[in-house]
């Protein structure tokens, strides 16, 4: 009875082990590669892969990983282009899918609803590949990874045939390989060549652990194979570096337009090409106009806001004997005032009225003045700002325009952009920038385009036609703020006889008269109370 159980065990031992040895490995039986070297250097490659599937590695089915990023002789980057051709699964064709990796693309084929059926498969896989070739000056050759080196499983047994362009001599043609994983130089294959056909064959001696594969060489002499000319060569090398091309194209873009705006605005246009304008610059006060065109605060700007304020219907200037006088008609307008004309608004509303233009009022004078030039001079910080942002921003934009693009060309793949050319093109770039900000950092480049229009307009003021009388006192303040005030009141029309003068002597020449009065105001020190 001891002998039966003893017995009965052994043999459920056996069945179990035997139940367990039934269930194949999961390996590639046999991988065998066709590379067909064609005489315009493409390559036509068609990989046999004869697998056992176990619901393991490759329970979606297989994928293989194509480099397509490489480096020419000189360190260059380079691509590669690979095209799909034909991919069938047990002799029927299957849909395939495409992946960006990290230097090339991986190619996915299984069964269908993405899972594959436990069993053996053959999975062929033929593509199309360029550039493949190496133009040496006595020789050409070619240097293919069979395999690949992404496989995790083991692949029993691989082979590589290599068919040359028809005529090649195949006593000159030589071959080597290399297996193992990625940087192991192993000799683990045999190969022979052809005697009678331009054909090599490589098979390895033995198993290839997973991530081991072979990469071949093979050398035949010049003229089997077309060598693209040196158009060619540039044309292709532009069509694998868009990126490049991209980003320095975007430099010349930018120079190009940095300089022309440059040497448009850093001279002056000469007098007798300047065109009259009829209306001020947009936005600019007749004090700002004085204030922009000399750069400098003297004074005239306080006068010209004077002047501004009684067209304006603010206030009235009178001149009995003794002095000018300064009155309000409106108070409620310094509300409507500009920054540079609240100073004056101000001293009318706050002090008593009327304001003589005394050194009695020097100390309040002086005040709305400072007052008046700190409003320019913020105004005018505010503007030159504004228009250096105006520059400088749109090459920050096609900077960040251009890198967007150069994206969309590496497959928004940052890490594929890093490189010295690029490098250097951004380093230009940034150097340019630099250079544009610096060539327009002056406030006369800055303010040219408006120099042009006060220059414009100030001719119109001179040599225009005489103006209504609506018109006249329109631009009167302007015409004192650019040194027309003269001409501009022979102008006048017949009988003119302004409501915001009153009392001996006229309205012409107010300008040049305020600026006495303000001269004679601060001519000597105030008396001192006692």
């Amino acid at each position: 009875m001891r002998y039966f159980a003893a017995a009965s065990v052994f043999v459920a031992l056996l069945t179990f082990g035997a139940g367990r040895n039934c269930r194949a490995e999961e390996l590639v039986q046999k991988y065998s590669t066709v590379v067909e070297v064609q005489q315009s250097g493409s390559l036509t490659v068609t990989e046999t892969i004869t697998a056992i599937v176990e619901g393991g590695a490759l329970r979606s089915g297989i994928f293989r990983d194509y480099p397509t990023d490489y480096r020419d002789r000189v360190g260059k980057p380079m691509k590669i282009d690979f095209v799909v051709l034909e991919t069938t699964r047990d002799g029927e064709r299957v849909p395939y899918g495409l992946q960006r990796v990290s230097n090339g693309v991986r190619l996915y084929l299984g069964g269908p609803q993405g899972l594959e059926t436990p069993g053996t498969h053959t999975y062929v896989l033929k593509y199309r590949t360029e550039r493949q070739v190496n133009f040496f000056p006595d020789h050409d050759e070619i240097t293919f990874n069979a395999i690949g080196l992404g496989w995790p499983i083991e692949i029993a047994a691989a082979e590589v045939e290599v068919r040359l362009p028809a005529g090649a001599p195949p006593a000159n043609i030589s071959a080597r390989a290399t297996t193992g994983a990625l940087g192991i130089q192993g000799k683990d294959y045999r190969q022979s060549i052809a005697a009678d056909a331009p054909l090599v064959r490589f098979e390895v001696t033995r198993a290839l652990a997973p991530r081991e594969g072979i990469t071949v060489v093979v050398e035949w002499p010049k003229g089997f194979v077309r060598e693209p000319t040196a158009f060619e060569r540039a044309r292709e090398r532009v069509m694998e570096r868009k990126d490049l091309v991209i980003a320095i194209a975007a430099l010349i873009l930018s120079l190009l337009i940095g300089l022309t705006v440059w040497l448009k605005g850093r001279r002056p246009i000469p007098a007798d090409e300047v065109a009259p304008i009829s209306e001020p610059p947009a936005k600019l006060s007749p004090a700002a106009c004085r204030y922009v065109r000399r750069l400098d605060f003297d004074g005239t700007e306080f006068v010209t806001s004077v002047v501004s304020l009684a067209t304006g219907g603010f206030l009235r200037i009178s001149r009995p004997p003794a002095a000018l006088l300064l009155a309000t008609v409106d108070k409620d307008k310094d509300e409507s005032a500009l920054p540079e004309e609240e100073a004056v608004a101000y001293l009318m509303v706050r002090n008593s009225d009327p304001f003589p233009l005394t050194t009695a009022r020097q100390g309040k004078l002086r005040f709305a003045l400072e007052a008046a030039k700190v409003s320019l001079e913020q105004q005018h910080r505010q503007k030159l700002s504004e228009r250096k942002q105006a520059l400088v921003v749109p090459h920050i934009l096609l900077g960040a325009i251009t890198f967007l693009a150069m994206l969309l060309t590496r497959d928004f793949a940052v890490e594929r952009l890093i490189n010295r050319d690029n490098g250097i093109v951004l380093l230009a770039g940034s150097l340019w920038l630099l250079v544009f900000m610096f060539l327009i950092r002056r406030p006369s480049f800055l303010r040219r385009e408006t120099l042009n229009q006060l220059e414009g307009f100030k001719k119109h003021l001179v040599e225009g036609p005489a103006p209504s009388a609506e018109t006249y006192e329109k631009f009167l303040p302007y015409a004192v703020a650019l040194e027309a005030e003269r001409e501009w009141n022979a102008k006048a029309p017949p009988g003119y006889s302004p409501a915001w003068f009153s009392g001996s002597g006229s309205a012409a020449g107010m300008g040049e008269q305020l600026a006495e009065a303000m001269h004679a105001a601060f001519a000597e020190e105030p008396e001192k109370a006692d």
